[in-house]
This record gives C-alpha cells, structure tokens and sequence, in this order.
C-alpha cells in the first residue's frame, strides 16, 4: 500500500503545470510572483513550491555558463573584428567604444543570459505557484 501512495505522490509531484498559468502571470499577484522568483534565483536562492524544488540556482548557473560562454565568444569576435576595422579606418571614437564594450560587457551579458534562463526556468511553473498560492489563502 505504501508504494502505491508513493507513486501516486510522485505522479501528482510531477504533474505538468497548468494550461492558465500565463493568465495569472499577467495579474499583479503573477507579476509579483515570477519578478520575485527570477530574482530569487539569480541570487542563488531555488525555487520552491510548498516543500519542492523546481529549479535549482545550480542548474541556472550550469546552464548560465554554458550559454554565456558560447554568445560571449561569439559577441567578443564580432567586437574584435568591429576594433581592428576602426581601427585601420581610423575611426577611433569607435575603436575606443569597441574596446570598452569588449572589456566590460561581461557582467551585464552574464545577467542577461541569467535572467533570461531564470525566466525559462521559472515560467512552467507558475500553474503550481498559483495553486499552492490559492491552497494557502484558502486555509488562512
């Protein structure tokens, strides 16, 4: 009997979140709860729901640093390839900005690969923040 209930736990854990979970995100409370959880997150906080995690802030910073390293090297070789033709052009207001941007967009490119990941990550499960959010109202 046990391993029958454990089952139908892990089924109900792993159910896919709800088709209206996109409705709610538009609400004020939606809103508030993804901002909130993106920025949870990035700042290396999981998310969770009730007492599971969804997302784990490791597996956004495995999946941030393969990302970020691939467009950054991509980025970098394009404002490589921008510097050296200003620089043979003369151009060197432009060469100037071309090596500013190669040596400090790094930090902002990384939060932008963060957020954007978090984002992902986040989104399929704001049907079950939504319910347990309800769930919780409901009892109170």
């Amino acid at each position: 009997m046990g391993s029958a209930m454990q089952a139908a736990q892990r089924r109900y854990d792993n159910m896919t979140p709800e088709e209206d979970a996109p409705v709610w995100l538009e609400s004020s409370q939606g809103s508030d709860w993804f901002d909130d959880s993106v920025e949870a997150l990035i700042h290396g906080h999981d998310l969770r729901i009730g007492r599971q995690t969804k997302v784990s802030a490791d597996d956004l910073y495995i999946n941030a640093e393969t990302v970020f390293l691939k467009n950054a090297a991509e980025l970098d070789g394009l404002q490589l390839g921008n510097l050296l033709k200003a620089l043979q052009l003369g151009e060197y207001d432009t060469a100037r900005r071309c090596a500013a941007e190669l040596l400090g967009e790094p930090t902002k490119r990384l939060g932008s690969v963060l957020a954007d990941l978090a984002e992902e990550l986040i989104k399929p499960h704001a049907g079950a923040a939504q319910a347990a959010l309800c769930n919780w109202e409901d009892a109170a």
